[in-house]
């Protein structure tokens, strides 16, 4: 048999508020305070990123600490509005019948490790590190939509949407070897925050794209 001599553990409280469509208005918001530990690695490649193993495979709890899936804060939040207005005429055909939507994440940075570019312990795992965090994500997507009925069954319908309303640089992965000599010394300053870490690689820049529906 096998056994794993791993443990993980994770602790969160979550708060949400949702409305159904009232008035036009419906939403769904959620914050999320978790804090997620291990003295493990997951070594697969993940949705977030993949970790490459210990510092120390002979005591594991001497890495225990936030694992690749600590993000302490969390808020989702969806709001859709199809606003209603009292008017006649063109008027009233221009203000009523729209769909607005709006889609937001805001989320903590999530754990990246400082590595040496040398292997200091000659255990055979490059994996010589203390850990920082990635810079905060923060990312609001929008939608809209307007149906228009011509006859009968027949209706047209036009949709636009933006990723990444706001243009915020979102870093998904960062370069964090840092050159030591062979007794771990750093070569130059050592960072302090994952802010000071060269991206190499991001989410998606605002995107824009028009569609356009025909049904009968």
């Amino acid at each position: 048999s096998t056994q794993s001599i791993g443990e993980s553990t994770y602790r969160h409280m979550t708060l949400q508020l949702t409305r159904r469509s009232f008035n036009g208005i419906g939403f769904d918001l959620a914050y999320t305070l978790g804090k997620s530990e291990d003295n493990a690695p997951i070594t697969s490649a993940l949705s977030v990123q993949g970790d490459a193993g210990r510092t120390d495979p002979t005591n594991l709890d001497r890495d225990l600490g936030p694992n690749i899936l600590d993000q302490r804060h969390t808020f989702t939040g969806s709001i859709v509005a199809t606003p209603r207005f009292e008017r006649e005429g063109a008027l009233g055909a221009i203000l009523n019948d729209n769909v607005f939507g709006v889609a937001i994440q805001l989320a903590s940075g999530i754990p990246v490790n400082l590595r040496s570019n040398l292997e200091l312990n000659n255990d055979g795992t490059g994996s010589d590190r203390p850990s920082l965090h990635l810079p905060a994500r923060k990312n609001v997507d929008a939608r809209y939509s307007r149906r228009l009925r011509i006859q009968g069954n027949m209706a047209a319908e036009i949709i636009a949407e933006v990723k990444n309303l706001f243009n915020t640089e979102q870093v998904s992965s960062v370069n964090a070897n840092v050159p030591t000599n062979a007794q771990g010394i750093p070569l130059g300053v050592l960072p302090t925050s994952g802010d000071q870490l060269q991206p190499t690689g991001g989410y998606e820049q605002r995107q824009f794209q028009l569609g356009f529906k025909f049904t009968f």
